[in-house]
């Protein structure tokens, strides 16, 4: 019995006899009889109640923890959308265009596909509680952040304003998208798979519009028909040959993603099934038939090939392979398209050609006028289609297709200056980046020098929506490696 003391026990005779807790107690929380009577201690109580004040707090690090692991893992997939829409570049107006008489997507507020990415991308991290920029990604949001707050400052010495306020702020969404990217934690390889995936998607378009000769119908396509004012095409004799667009703005964009996924896709190769989505890829590039993507690539992809091989002997046979194949495929399309290809080398020998090269090089006159003329603040962040629709240049008016020139010409010879920063900053140590046994640092940086070269024979790097894209990816990436 709990309420008298069992007087034949020998512990009986004291003044307070302690039973086993029952069981439902908690802690210290234990019976006594003392004079007859059964009294419970306050200890365990205590001790409860403290730990009841504590649940509060556990509940709400349990709910933070929860929360924050939901973030990362949205972020982690709304990366892998924003890569697979990347390439798009058709886009919905929010109004009339700032500058009548340039083409709209230069000149009109509009929201693009991947907006809705960026957007969730950004919420993601916001979510994820880690305000602190990583070491590694400062160096490089310096001259990002410079060319936003260039871009806002000259505003208003513009010669269109609004244009340069609008630009202004894509360029601020640049910059927090960059920051962003940074804070995303995903292995290299899952996330390279997913965009490479996207670029053969792309690949297989711009194969079923040169099979066509047209465009194919599909929603996002901005191919031209042949006959169209500015078609992408190529003169043979008296016909003409439409080029690869897949469901970006030009051919040239579609190759310069051919040439970036290519290089970011060498650390793949040895994994199976994945040599004929390369290879696709470069087929895709051949299609386009972008002079400035087949020299970066010529320029970047065989000495990354040959680090690799190098740092990385079980890449040799997998490199070996696709060297010989890759070859064999040059041939046999060479064959195929030697008059395509003899087209777009004949610098000077053709109409189109020539035509071509007279144009870029009056819209270099103009820039280096603009540079001469305003120094230091420019003409305005994006309002380079409207110096040139001033001037008396016969080229249609458009960005001059020289990514520092560009920016020296819109924002001030600083912007030309941060440009350069960010292109050859990833690389100003050499000896160091090539002595890593980790593939993606060197191949993320061969990747971006690689836009760069195509960034001085053309604008839509850091012009385009989906090159600013491109551009900010692959800092990001260079700076979480």
């Amino acid at each position: 019995m709990v309420g008298r003391p069992d007087e034949r026990s020998p512990r009986s005779h004291g003044k307070a006899l302690v039973l086993a807790s029952p069981r439902g107690c908690v802690g210290d929380q234990h019976l006594s009889c003392e004079g007859g009577h059964t009294t419970v201690s306050r200890d365990g109580f205590g001790r409860a109640a403290g730990l009841g004040k504590l649940a509060p707090v556990l509940l709400a690090w349990t709910v933070a923890r929860q929360r924050a692991a939901l973030a990362t893992c949205a972020a982690r997939w709304t990366t892998y959308l924003l890569v697979l829409v990347m390439p798009l570049s058709v886009f919905w107006p929010l109004g009339p265009p700032l500058v009548p008489g340039v083409l709209p997507i230069y000149v009109t507020p509009g929201l693009f596909p991947s907006d809705v990415a960026v957007g969730l991308v950004i919420s993601a991290v916001v979510l994820t509680c880690r305000p602190k920029v990583r070491r590694a990604a400062r160096a490089l949001s310096f001259p990002l952040l410079g060319l936003a707050a260039l871009a806002t400052l000259t505003a208003p010495m513009a010669l269109a304003p609004v244009l340069a306020v609008y630009t202004a702020l894509r360029w601020w969404l640049m910059f927090i998208l960059y920051l962003a990217l940074v804070h995303v934690e995903l292995p290299f390889e899952k996330v390279m798979k997913v965009f490479l995936a996207g670029l053969a998607i792309q690949a297989l378009l711009g194969l079923a519009q040169v099979l066509h000769q047209g465009p194919l119908g599909v929603p996002g396509e901005l191919m031209l028909r042949l006959g169209r004012e500015r078609a992408a095409a190529i003169q043979i004799g008296d016909t003409w040959w439409l080029r690869a667009y897949g469901l970006t703005f030009h051919p040239n964009v579609l190759g310069g993603f051919m040439a970036v996924g290519l290089l970011l896709g060498l650390p793949l190769l040895p994994r199976r099934g994945f040599l004929p989505l390369w290879y696709l890829l470069g087929l895709g590039l051949v299609l386009s038939f972008s002079r400035s993507a087949w020299l970066a690539t010529a320029l970047t992809l065989p000495p990354i090939a040959a680090w690799l091989a190098w740092r990385q002997p079980s890449m040799r046979r997998p490199l070996a392979m696709t060297a010989g194949g890759a070859l064999l495929v040059l041939l046999v399309l060479g064959a195929l398209l030697s008059a395509q290809v003899r087209s777009r080398l004949s610098l000077t020998s053709l109409t189109s050609e020539r035509a071509s090269l007279v144009g870029r090089g009056e819209l270099i006159g103009a820039a280096l006028g603009a540079i001469a003329a305003r120094p230091v603040t420019g003409i305005g962040a994006g309002n380079f289609p409207l110096a040139a629709l001033l001037s008396d240049i016969q080229e249609v008016p458009h960005a001059v297709h020289n990514v520092p020139l560009l920016l020296a010409a819109e924002v001030g010879l600083l912007g030309g200056v941060l440009w350069l920063w960010l292109w050859l900053w990833p690389a100003w140590r050499p000896e160091v980046l090539l002595r890593q046994a980790d593939p993606w640092p060197v191949v993320l940086v061969g990747a971006w020098l690689a836009l760069g070269v195509i960034g001085l024979w053309d604008f839509y790097p850091w012009v385009l929506n989906s090159g600013q894209l491109l551009s900010l990816v692959l800092l990001a990436w260079i700076s979480r490696a």
